[in-house]
């Protein structure tokens, strides 16, 4: 794109990376050719046949590099939200541990609002009923992160959840083991 770039004249170098910034803060086109941050007269952009909008070489540098500046955009926005479920994964670990404990023994004093709240969303305190509740939440944060991650490339295997895979089986099988319809 460099070589290409080298093509455009001074201007027009100077003017594809203020487009491509301010396409990517959704502005409008009108913008460019008005105040400070003006480009070039908004005829000589949209002229017919000479205008820059109608020089190829242009219109392929600037589609290059709006390109690019997406690809950034969405590289730093899923790895932004791989890092957020990273850092979620303990706490929802930890939640859908505490609901398969209240399918097993019940609500208690030292039950957190968040589990309270889901008894009371699913207005049974059945364990086979809370099996599901908790089977359901956990199968949708999974596709969610898995998707995120898939779509970032990196590595889905969960690690440093202090064998919480283990903990969730042996808490499953017990709750299976007291409720015979689960």
């Amino acid at each position: 794109m460099l070589k290409r770039m080298e093509r455009l004249t001074p201007k027009q170098r100077l003017a594809i990376p203020q487009i491509v910034r301010w396409r990517g803060e959704n502005r409008p086109w009108k913008g460019l050719f008005q105040g400070e941050e003006r480009v070039c007269n908004e005829a000589t952009f949209w002229r017919r046949d000479r205008g820059w909008w109608h020089q190829e070489l242009f219109r392929e540098v600037l589609t290059q590099a709006q390109r690019e500046y997406d690809a950034a955009v969405l590289r730093t926005s899923v790895q932004d939200a791989a890092e957020g479920l990273r850092k979620a994964a303990p706490l929802a670990t930890e939640l859908l541990g505490v609901l398969i404990a209240v399918a097993l023994r019940g609500l208690d004093e030292n039950t957190p609002p968040a589990a309270r709240k889901m008894v009371a969303l699913t207005g049974d305190e059945k364990p086979s009923v809370m099996l599901r509740a908790a089977d359901r939440l956990l199968a949708m944060g999974m596709k969610a992160a898995l998707g995120v991650l898939d779509r970032a490339d990196i590595e889905t295997a969960v690690k440093g959840l202090g064998g919480a895979d283990e903990r969730f089986a042996a808490l499953l099988a017990e709750l299976r083991g007291l409720d015979g319809d689960g």
